[in-house]
C-alpha cells in the first residue's frame, strides 16, 4: 500500500504528487491561496497555460530543508519562475488535475481552512 499523496486537516496538509513532498504544511505557514495559470509543458508537445493554485508560505526554506540538495535547488529556481509569473508567492502548486471533478470542492475547503486558522 502506498502513502496518500493528499491529506487535507484543520492543522494544514500534506500534497505529494509523484512522491516528492515538502512534508506536512501548517495552516500557520501558509501566507496565501490563489487560483492562477502558468506555462507548463507536462505531458504536451508545447507550452500551455495551465490553472493551478498557488500557495505561498511564510518560510519556504522551513518546507524545502528536507529535499536533497539538487531537488532543492530546483525548487528553488521553480519557485522564483512560478512567482514572476503569478505576481506572487507560488511556493507550492497544486494541480487541479490531481483532483480530477473535486478540484473544487477541494480549493473550497482549502481556503476555508487556511481562514479558520487565520482567526
Amino acid at each position: 500500500r502506498s502513502a496518500p499523496w493528499f491529506v487535507l486537516t484543520p492543522r494544514g496538509f500534506l500534497y505529494a504528487p509523484g512522491g516528492m513532498s515538502p512534508g506536512f504544511v501548517r495552516w500557520e505557514d501558509v501566507t496565501g491561496l490563489r487560483e492562477t495559470e502558468i506555462v507548463s509543458g507536462r505531458g504536451r508537445q508545447s507550452p500551455q497555460l495551465e490553472r493551478v493554485l498557488a500557495v505561498g508560505l511564510r518560510d519556504p526554506s522551513k518546507y524545502s530543508a528536507g529535499y536533497n540538495p539538487m531537488l532543492g535547488a530546483l525548487v528553488r529556481l521553480g519557485g522564483q519562475l512560478y512567482a514572476a509569473q503569478t505576481d506572487g508567492p507560488a511556493d507550492i502548486l497544486i494541480n487541479p488535475a490531481d483532483f480530477g471533478a473535486r478540484y473544487d470542492e477541494i480549493r473550497a475547503r482549502m481556503e476555508a481552512l487556511h481562514a479558520e486558522a487565520r482567526r
